[in-house]
């Protein structure tokens, strides 16, 4: 029973991907979860399939961190699909929303359990790839630009990923995770990884796709792209590159110098957005760039890196779940306006977020800060300096959503009640209980956050509005190439693979989206090369 929920949990949403696209499957994202669910329930720890038949040989398992990731992203595939079905957007495009999202999950899933290299490997692609389907599946624009960032970025770091594997799996007897662990990676392979599951993170220089993105798809899919998909990132680290193995200790100090400015780059750019998704978006980078900084400490103290590793993990779930729930109550105020119960509930997940005392977002410090005393490491004052300004994004965000703004005449259905059976539980998950246990060093920064906000909103009361905003992206509108221009809402029409994705049949002569095609192809062309080399006899 165990062995069958596992290869459930990935191949259902794999197999309901067509049936999705009829007019009556709306409900399949959310049905095609439920295996997964069960099996983080269900499935005891240290269960394991074994397929040798499947590809090099494919083997599924789960461990207690598998499991956590499991339990907390098939919740959000659930109510994001939930979500979607109650809310669809008008002219008929939601089928192929519901492939890329079925497809994206069964990938997402299938790198969850996974517990050989190629397999990882394979659910992060299908996974990062289909994810362009929901960016893109508004057809405007600005939806296309955020596209073609997304894609490019994503296909620099599957490819980056995959000749990291060929290294890894050279000379070894097994593709195993288990099996290589305790093995001295190759530097160019850890290079690699850093870099390519960084872009998944958002690291500095490796962000520019994610405040993009994030403002361009609907709230359901910005949903499982602010948690599963970028907890992906994580997990691929500490499968990868599990602190504790030899000749990764070096490693530890450029990470932990990656994360603080990727914490600096997220709350100085987000505090400056007009619009409340991009805020959300810099808020990832900076909870991105907190995790790389502790990941990176777990790598430089190998000796107490268990601790600050679960403490890390409980971190990212938390994370996940809150920025979920967040961006599903964005989608609930563009449909609403500013009703007061609304801005309540995001008001409450923000001191979450935050790290305000009886959330889980303080259980999160305090088992980060217990793991790092024990550890006798002093980062302190960085988790004080982020937690401010982790503050002051929040603080934004609720001030964009209060203001005035034109709504639609809408009461709340059940597409509300969806919304909070997610954004109840992310207050506390996963900590439960514990969650409620007050500290008093949480209030002060948040106090302190609260004030600069308050001075912000004072000292801007009354003034035109400056031009010195950042627009979402930061240093990539420096380039001609992709700075915004003034562009008509509705993305020319086009056929093939553009309307695979969701576009409206035409022709398909855009420059862009040709050198886009030819680059894919590029890239298959440099995938098959590899994997020759991997299958040859050397």
């Amino acid at each position: 029973m165990s062995q069958a929920l596992l290869l459930l949990a990935w191949l259902t949403p794999l197999f309901a991907a067509p049936w999705a696209l009829r007019p009556g499957g709306r409900w399949w994202p959310a049905a095609a979860v439920l295996p997964a669910l069960g099996a983080g329930l269900l499935v005891p720890p240290g269960t394991e399939v074994e397929l040798p038949w499947l590809l090099l040989g494919t083997h599924l398992g789960l461990d207690a961190t598998g499991r956590l990731f499991l339990l907390s992203g098939a919740l959000i595939w659930l109510l994001a699909g939930l979500y979607r079905a109650l809310t669809p957007e008008p002219g008929g495009r939601d089928g192929h929303f519901r492939l890329w999202f079925l497809l994206a999950m069964a990938g997402n899933l299938l790198l969850v359990l996974a517990a050989d290299l190629l397999s990882f490997y394979l659910g992060f692609a299908l996974m990062g790839l289909s994810a362009y389907g929901l960016v893109v599946q508004r057809r405007s624009q600005r939806a296309r630009r955020a596209g073609r960032v997304y894609l490019g970025w994503t296909l620099v770091g599957e490819l980056a990923l995959f000749s990291a594997l060929v290294l890894l799996a050279a000379g070894a007897e097994s593709l195993r995770f288990a099996d290589l662990a305790g093995r001295e990676p190759p530097g160019a392979a850890v290079a690699l990884l850093v870099f390519g599951f960084g872009i998944k993170l958002a690291l500095p220089g490796l962000h520019f796709w994610l405040p993009l993105a994030y403002p361009a798809a609907p709230a359901a899919a910005a949903a499982v792209l602010s948690g599963p998909m970028i907890n992906a990132g994580l997990l691929g680290w500490l499968r990868f590159l599990p602190p504790g193995t030899p000749g990764l200790q070096s490693w530890g100090e450029p990470l932990m110098l990656l994360g603080t400015v990727g914490v600096a780059l997220g709350v100085l750019a987000g505090v400056v957005q007009r619009d409340p998704r991009a805020v959300l978006g810099y808020s990832s980078i900076a909870k991105m760039g907190l995790v790389s900084l502790l990941f990176g400490t777990a790598l430089a103290q190998p000796e107490t890196a268990a601790g600050i590793t679960s403490a890390l993990v409980l971190f990212a779930v938390h994370h996940s779940l809150v920025k979920a729930a967040l961006f599903l109550g964005l989608g609930e105020w563009q449909r609403l306006g500013r009703q007061a119960w609304l801005l309540g509930a995001v008001g409450a997940l923000a001191l979450s977020l935050a790290g305000a005392p009886f959330t889980g977002g303080a259980a999160a410090k305090s088992e980060l800060s217990a793991a790092l005393a024990i550890a006798g490491l002093d980062l302190g004052l960085v988790l004080f300096l982020a937690a401010i300004g982790t503050v002051v994004l929040m603080a934004r965000l609720l001030w964009l959503l209060a203001r005035p703004g034109v709504a639609e005449e809408a009461r709340p259905g059940i597409a509300a009640l969806v919304w909070l059976a997610l954004a109840v539980p992310a207050l506390w998950l996963p900590y439960g209980s514990a969650a409620w246990s007050f500290s008093g060093g949480a209030l002060l920064p948040l106090g302190l956050g609260l004030a600069l906000a308050l001075l912000a909103w004072a000292v801007s009361r009354g003034r035109p509005p400056r031009r010195w905003d950042v627009p979402p992206g930061d240093f990539l509108n420096l380039l001609p190439r992709w700075r915004p221009k003034p562009l008509p809402d509705r993305a020319p029409r086009h056929s093939g693979l553009g309307r695979l994705a969701g576009f409206r049949p035409a022709t398909l002569a855009a420059p862009r989206e040709l050198s886009a095609a030819l680059a894919g192809l590029a890239w298959l062309g440099l995938f098959a090369l590899l994997l020759g080399a991997l299958l040859l006899p050397w």
